[in-house]
Formats: structure tokens, sequence, C-alpha cells
């Protein structure tokens, strides 16, 4: 039976503005080792997974399928590329405006669930999860240059309004950093909110038009 790996990441200390540069080296993968899945572990739903004994041999679980936050990890599947996003368009990627915004419907998507699951079992969140959830927010960051590619094509008056939305997303976003550090959860989770909605409006503002012609 298959064993599940579960990725164990080291974030690397960051500091002041560089931490939130796109081309900043967010973190560093400190082991990348298939594991089980500690007994603690909880789906999104809230079902506790079914222990696992050994590393060699194990049951596989159903239910793992539909987990998000594996012991300690929570990094939501829009952190990582698929295959078809991060091939040349040539091999089957996607081409730019498609690509982003598929990360912004990605984005915010998953990070409707992460606020979800903080609100929800927040106290049971381990350290090595509320760091991981820093991670992202590094990843949420850069999806504000996402929407200031997406605007591009936007009509002078809606152009300027996204502009401010996405300088006041980052900015919350960035902010979130530090309820993150104090394990605040519920000021968290009131700022997913908050940035949640702006992505919703942002994506209103790309409904008449400004969705890319390749989706």
């Amino acid at each position: 039976m298959p064993i599940i790996p579960c990725l164990i990441f080291s974030l690397s200390a960051l500091h002041g503005s560089e931490a939130w540069s796109p081309k900043a080296s967010y973190f560093r993968i400190s082991a990348i080792i298939p594991r089980t899945c500690r007994t603690n572990a909880m789906s999104l739903d809230g079902e506790p997974n079914h222990a696992m004994k050994s590393t060699q041999s194990q049951s596989f679980d159903p239910r793992i399928q539909r987990r998000a936050f594996a012991a300690g990890i929570i990094i939501p599947a829009f952190t990582v590329a698929t295959s078809a996003m991060a091939k040349p368009v040539g091999e089957g990627g996607l081409p730019d405006g498609a690509r982003q915004f598929d990360n912004l419907v990605r984005a915010q998507r998953d990070w409707i669930k992460l606020g979800k699951a903080v609100e929800s079992r927040h106290e049971e969140f381990t350290d090595e999860e509320w760091k991981n959830v820093g991670f992202y927010l590094r990843k949420l960051y850069s999806v504000g240059d996402d929407m200031t590619f997406l605007s591009q094509n936007m009509e002078a008056a809606k152009k300027t309004d996204a502009a401010a939305l996405v300088k006041s997303f980052k900015q919350k976003v960035k902010d979130a950093a530090k309820p993150v550090e104090t394990k605040d959860w519920e000021a968290f989770v009131a700022v997913e909110k908050e940035t949640s909605s702006q992505l919703s409006t942002f994506l209103g503002l790309l409904s008449s038009g400004s969705v890319p012609d390749e989706l």
C-alpha cells in the first residue's frame, strides 16, 4: 500500500522588506522525507485520520486524499505549481494572462480554506503549522503581482481602482505576519476575510472584459 509523504519545511529567518520581495528566497527545504502523518493530524472537514504506526507499511485511508493539512504542514495546493502551469507554453503550459488568472483563482480558494481551518482548529495548531502559515503568506503576497499584470488591460478608471486594491491587499497580507507570529488566530481570520473580499472585488473588476481570452 502507498505511503503518503509529508514534506517537512524549515523556514529561513526573513527580515524587513526583503522577506516580501518576489525574488527573495522565502524558505529552504531542510528535508523532503516520506513520513507517516502523525496520529493527531486532522482533515479540513474535522475528521481525525487513522493512526499510522509504521513508516514501512501503512493502511491507506481514503480521507488522506481530502486532507490539506498533514502533521505540521499547511501548504495549500496553489503554492505548488501544477505540471501544466510550470511548463513553457509550447509544452502545454498556460500563457501569460491565463496563468496569472489561474494563480489568482487558486489563491482565493485556498486562502479561504486556510482561514476556515485556522478558525476551526486553532487550538490544535502546532508551532510548525503556524510557521507554515507564515510561509503561505509570502506566497499569497506574490499574487499581488499577478493582479497587477491582469489589470494592465483594464480601462483607466478600473485600472486606478485595481492599483489601489492591489496595494491595500499586499499591505494587509504583509501585516498578517504579526498575528501569525503571536498566534492571534482571531486577528488572522479577520485579515483573511477582509483580503478574501478584496480578491472577490478584483475578480469583479475583471469580469467586464478583462478576463484573459485564453480561458
